[in-house]
């Protein structure tokens, strides 16, 4: 119920045309765990915030806009709609600031959620709210990418505390953990063979071997690992976890951490022949729901 129909049906219109921009963001809109996860957090986050303190946040990587809708919906229903409160919500992709916008204005929302079509660290020293620099003392991100570090999160978070955002700002997410364990199986090692139609080629088996670790376009998708019997995955450890606390680790770049994985005992396949050993890496966090 966090969307108007008309909204739901213009955002999945507009994520589908793929010339507009990137197709995932039709995913993100249909995963109900990470809506509900966001939705349940924001509350909370929300319910917690002094009643006559004004509410300044901020929105870095806003997408369709989405989070700053669930924000600005929760604190205009705690705190009133005569209630100081303000969104900055900060996307650099033109086409989805659009949606942005039309998302908080079908809503209602517009008097209260700013889209700016910009890079976070482009802005500062402090957000420029009615002819003032202003820093937001909240702040909600989603720059999680399959790895959540990989879209430049930590650099980001970083510049947007020392420009952006009040000392001791409200963050959500604050914090993540990070999963791996060693797995070996038929479907990672065919996943990591060049295509049938280049087998023969002189050459390009060992540039496959050399390069398939690392090669990103080449990783199968989650359904064809997990989704079916056939494609077994063998798990040869216990799965080994770290905290990781985003109040803590904004100035730690690169980010370093130990863990420690135990071995399992395996029963292997009758025929199965170990080529390689993969090590499978996926994040989680708490909340209610927990989000994986």
């Amino acid at each position: 119920d966090a969307l108007h129909t008309e909204s739901v049906q213009g955002l999945l219109s507009a994520c589908m045309a793929a010339s507009r921009f990137r197709g995932y963001h039709v995913g993100m809109l249909n995963d109900r765990s990470r809506t509900a996860y966001y939705d349940a957090e924001l509350k909370e986050a929300v319910a917690s915030w002094p009643t006559c303190t004004p509410l300044l946040a901020l929105d870095i990587g806003a997408g369709t806009g989405l989070l700053s809708l669930l924000l600005a919906r929760h604190a205009r229903g705690l705190f009133g709609a005569a209630a100081p409160l303000r969104v900055v919500a900060v996307e650099a992709e033109g086409e989805l600031v659009k949606v942005a916008r039309d998302l908080a204005r079908s809503n209602g929302l517009d008097d209260v959620i700013e889209v700016r079509h910009a890079l976070s660290t482009s802005l500062g020293p402090g957000l420029s709210v009615e002819d003032s620099a202003v820093q937001a003392g909240f702040c909600v991100h989603e720059v999680f990418g399959s790895d959540p570090l990989s879209e430049r999160m930590l650099p980001s978070l970083r510049h947007a505390r020392q420009n952006l955002l009040t000392p001791g700002c409200q963050l959500v997410p604050n914090h993540f953990h990070l999963h791996c364990a060693l797995c070996c199986g038929r479907v990672l090692q065919d996943a990591m063979l060049p295509p049938a139609s280049v087998q023969g080629v002189r050459g390009v088996r060992e540039v496959f071997q050399d390069f398939a670790p690392v090669a990103e376009a080449m990783r199968p998708s989650r359904n064809s690992l997990f989704d079916s019997d056939e494609q077994e995955i063998i798990w040869l450890t216990a799965v080994g976890s770290v905290h990781c606390d985003l109040n803590e680790l904004l100035d730690q770049v690169p980010l370093e951490r130990a863990v420690h994985l135990k071995g399992l005992q395996v029963d292997w396949p009758p025929d199965f022949e170990l080529d390689a050993v993969f090590i499978a890496s996926w994040f989680s966090i708490d909340g209610s729901p927990r989000l994986d």
